[in-house]
C-alpha cells in the first residue's frame, strides 16, 4: 500500500493523533518523509510554545507551508523548519482555545449587571423593562427567551414584564412567577422579599405546586427559604423607591441599611460589633449624598461618625 501523506490531507494529522490504520501505518513508516516527520514531532514534544511569532503571523505562515506541500509530487519530501512547526503548533492551539471561548461567549447566557453605587434600566428581548439596583445582576437565554421568559437574578431588581407567557425569575432563594404585571425582587445572602406593584405573582421555593401568591401592593419576606412575613404593605406606590433615588426600609437589622449604604455609595463603614445585634430597623435614606444619609440613619439609632475619604467609621 502507498503512503498517501500527500493526496490526504487528513492523513498526517491522524498520523500524529494516533489513528491510522495498521496498513497505512507500515506503508507510511517505509518513506523517508517518515523519518522526518518523526524527528519534527519528537522535536515539538519537548520543547515549550514558541513565543517568537503572534498567532497571526504563525497561522499565516502555517497556511503558506501546508499549500505548498498539497503541490509536491507524491514520494517528495517536504522539510519544514523545526521553529516553523513550533509556530504552527502554537497557532493552532491558540485558535482552538478562542474559537471555544467565542462558542461559549456567543451560546452561554448574556449576563446584564451592576457596579456599585449604579443602577441600570435595561429591555429584554420580549418588551419588559428591569431595572437593577447596585451591585445586582440577571442572566438569560437571549436566544431562547420569547419562548421560554426564564431569568435568574442576584441583588435587587424591578420588573415590569410584558404580557405573555409565563415569566419566572429565579433566584438562590426562591423563584417568582407572573403573566404580565410589576413587581419588585430582592435576594441577598438568605433572604428573599418579593413586593407586587400591579396583576399577580407566585413565590416559590423548589416545588412550584406549592406557590405563594400576592396580588397588587402585597408583599412576602422569607429568611432561608421560610416565610417570615406576607400581606398588604402599609402605603402605596406605584414602583420601588430606590428606583427614584431613596432606599426605604421596614423593620430590618441595621446591618441590612448598613450595607446598602455601601452598596448605594461605594464606601467602607467600620460598625460597633453590637450593630450585629441590632433589630428592628424602620427609615431610610436618599442616594444623592454619603453624609446626608448617614446623618438621618445614625443619630435615630444614637450613634454617630466620622469620614475619611471612602472610609466611615461609627461610633457612640
Amino acid at each position: 500500500m502507498q503512503a498517501n501523506y500527500n493526496k490526504d490531507d487528513t492523513y498526517l494529522a491522524r498520523w500524529m493523533a494516533g489513528e491510522l490504520s495498521s496498513e497505512e501505518f507500515r506503508a507510511f513508516k517505509e518513506t523517508k518523509a517518515y523519518v522526518e516527520f518523526r524527528k519534527i514531532a519528537e522535536v515539538s514534544e519537548s520543547l515549550d510554545t514558541p513565543m517568537w511569532k503572534s498567532k497571526i503571523d504563525s497561522w499565516t505562515d502555517f497556511k503558506k507551508e501546508t499549500s505548498s506541500l498539497q503541490k509536491d509530487i507524491v514520494g517528495k519530501v517536504v522539510k519544514i523548519n523545526r521553529r516553523k512547526w513550533l509556530g504552527f503548533t502554537f497557532a493552532a492551539a491558540s485558535l482552538l482555545i478562542l474559537g471555544f471561548g467565542i462558542l461559549v461567549q456567543f451560546n452561554g447566557p448574556k449576563k446584564i449587571s451592576t457596579a456599585i453605587a449604579e443602577k441600570k434600566m435595561v429591555q429584554l428581548p420580549d418588551g419588559s423593562k428591569v431595572t437593577l439596583n447596585a451591585d445586582s445582576s440577571i442572566s438569560y437565554d437571549e436566544k431562547n427567551f420569547a419562548t421560554a421568559r426564564n431569568l435568574s437574578l442576584q441583588g435587587e431588581a424591578y420588573f415590569e414584564v410584558a404580557a405573555g407567557s409565563k415569566f419566572i425569575v429565579e433566584t438562590t432563594n426562591g423563584s417568582v412567577k407572573v403573566v404580565g404585571t410589576a413587581f419588585n425582587v430582592l435576594t441577598r445572602k438568605s433572604k428573599l422579599d418579593v413586593f407586587c406593584y400591579s396583576g399577580k405573582v407566585g413565590v416559590f421555593f423548589a416545588d412550584e405546586s406549592k406557590m405563594n401568591l400576592l396580588n397588587a401592593n402585597e408583599q412576602i419576606v422569607a429568611i432561608n427559604k421560610s416565610i417570615k412575613s406576607q400581606g398588604v404593605a402599609s402605603g402605596k406606590s406605584k414602583e420601588p423607591q430606590w428606583t427614584q433615588g431613596y432606599s426605604k426600609f421596614t423593620n430590618v437589622s441595621i446591618m441590612e441599611v448598613v450595607e446598602e449604604l455601601q452598596r448605594q455609595f461605594d464606601v467602607d463603614i467600620v460598625c460597633p460589633n453590637e450593630f450585629l445585634e441590632l433589630e428592628g430597623y424602620s427609615g431610610g435614606f436618599p442616594h444623592d449624598d454619603i453624609k446626608s444619609a448617614l446623618k438621618i440613619v445614625l443619630p435615630t439609632i444614637g450613634y454617630e461618625y466620622k469620614m475619611d475619604g471612602k472610609k466611615v467609621t461609627v461610633y457612640k
